[in-house]
């Protein structure tokens, strides 16, 4: 599963690096990484998905491949929010327990609230990207059900004429072959 979400983001990398590129050809160079962070590689680990830059830049997908993969990162985006949601409340938990085993009982409860609450945040803008790809996802199937519906109207209306100049033609054969017997 891991691998999955390496894969993902991945994509997700090279969507915005596509899109930036399209954006502006000559990008600034990002600011240097301080030695602490760089040397974190658990920090790296622990760095939610973040769909925000593709999403402003992907709107609603232009071919049904478009459409499978931001159907496919709304899936990944809304299992790995519940995941963090489940994972935030057990460390929770597990922090009340262990905070009352503690000297400072309310420090230790108050941090773990706001554990709680940075990884709750986390998932909750997950959830509203996830829901975003849907409802994209959701207008690329409206319009597609517009266009083939407005295909099937015009070849209906094609065949309609069609069959009206026929029936115009034998009526007119009808009328003539009645106006050559009188």
């Amino acid at each position: 599963m891991p691998f999955r979400f390496f894969l993902l983001s991945l994509c997700l990398v090279c969507a915005s690096a596509s899109a930036q590129e399209a954006a502006a050809p000559a990008a600034p160079e990002a600011p240097p990484v301080p030695p602490a962070a760089a040397a974190d590689p658990a920090g790296a680990a622990t760095v939610p998905l973040d769909a925000a830059a593709v999403l402003s830049s992907i709107g609603v997908p232009r071919s049904k491949a478009e459409r499978d993969e931001m159907e496919a990162l709304a899936a990944t985006l809304k299992e790995e929010s519940a995941l963090r949601r489940e994972a935030a409340d057990k460390a929770q938990a597990e922090a009340k327990t262990e905070c009352w085993k503690k000297f400072l009982v309310s420090a230790c409860l108050d941090d773990a609230r706001v554990a709680y609450r940075k990884e709750t945040s986390i998932a909750k803008r997950q959830e509203r990207q996830s829901q975003s790809l849907e409802r994209n996802v959701r207008k690329y199937d409206a319009a597609e059900h517009i266009r083939l519906r407005d295909e099937e109207n015009a070849r209906k209306d094609a065949e309609n004429a069609r069959k009206a100049a026929e029936f115009r033609a034998k009526e007119e054969a009808r009328a003539k072959s009645r106006a050559g017997k009188q």
